[in-house]
């Protein structure tokens, strides 16, 4: 049976939360169902978050409207009493929490950067940070980046050089990761499926996984792996400029699983590259190529780990089962 929400004593916050499950459990009342068609008839139906100043006016603007209303309807058959306080209490309260509850619902404007299967690209973010994306990339930030703190959610590999500016911190969104830097170069590799590796070239990054700490320091020539199947990491030394090589087209591959660099050759060459099988364990190799030509690639990789493939028109299958 709908009841009348009366929320005085709530944040704004909690007001909303509490009316969208209202709303998702179709229990409001015929009054709130109008707050809100009135609500979003003022906003224009528009679906981009707008100025909290607006907002604000638009509350404004609003209130009186519905105040009025109540009002009016006071001037028909009598209510009891309880009945116009609870509805003018529920009709007040509600506005302004559906102002909060636009601004946590509606997604902010957001500008995102792909590249594609094989495509390299160097974007320059709006405070001068320079990201260049690896293949089959990308990144996302907000309308705001850069008023409060410089935010980026990152799918797939990225070497930054992020410009210093100690009163807005630069933080790295990958998976359940978070890298907050200030002014340093470095690169996260995070495709989907895979683990998450950030190498520091220069500077200084400390790296969170929701509220804990992983690092609060990873400096030059630091690596941090993290895998997504047991929420396990380490930190080692690393060659920075060798995870970075492949904005120059060059790939280095350390002790890395033959999946994954199959996976890598076909973001780098855009090719259509399948295993036959699972790939059995301990096939791991540590291989360098710069600037070659995919089939001389695929040649030195048959060399050195043993597996045998073959082209069957635009894909070229290969059979994992022989590697050593």
């Amino acid at each position: 049976m709908p009841v009348i929400l009366v929320m005085t004593k709530l944040t704004g916050q909690e007001q909303a939360r509490l009316l969208l499950q209202r709303y998702k459990n179709r229990q409001c009342t015929p009054e709130e169902e109008e707050l809100v068609r009135r609500w979003f008839e003022a906003m224009g139906h528009d679906a981009a978050l707008p100025a909290e100043d607006e907002m604000d006016r638009s509350v404004s603007q609003l209130m009186p409207r519905i105040m009025q209303g109540i009002q009016e309807k006071k001037t028909g058959p009598a209510r009891p009493r309880r009945q116009v306080y609870l509805l003018r209490a529920a009709a007040a309260v509600a506005i302004f929490a559906l102002g909060t509850l636009v601004y946590l619902l509606i997604p902010k404007a957001t500008q995102t950067f792909v590249t594609a299967m094989g495509e390299r690209r160097e974007f320059l973010l709006p405070d001068g940070t320079s990201v260049f994306l690896n293949a089959a990339s990308e990144m996302r930030i907000n309308a705001d980046f850069s008023q409060q703190k410089r935010e980026v959610w990152l799918s797939g590999e990225g070497f930054f050089t992020v410009a210093q500016d100690p009163g807005h911190p630069f933080i790295v969104h990958t998976g359940s990761l978070r890298t907050h830097v200030l002014g340093t170069s470095f690169d996260i590799h995070a495709y989907p499926g895979g683990d998450i590796r950030v190498a520091v070239r220069t500077g200084k990054v400390s790296i969170l996984k929701e509220n804990t700490v992983l690092t609060p320091g990873l400096t030059g020539n630091q690596s941090l792996s993290y895998h997504n199947r047991t929420g396990q990491y380490e930190i080692k030394p690393c060659k920075a400029e060798q995870s970075a090589a492949w904005k120059n087209d060059e790939l280095f591959f350390d002790e890395t699983p033959l999946s994954e660099i199959v996976a890598a050759l076909a973001r780098h060459y855009n090719a259509d590259l399948q295993l036959t099988g699972p790939v059995p364990a301990g096939c791991r190799y540590t291989v360098s190529f710069k600037q070659q030509a995919l089939p001389q690639v695929l040649s030195v990789l048959a060399s050195l780990s043993g597996i045998t493939y073959k082209t069957e028109g635009k894909k070229i299958i290969i059979n994992p089962q022989t590697c050593n």
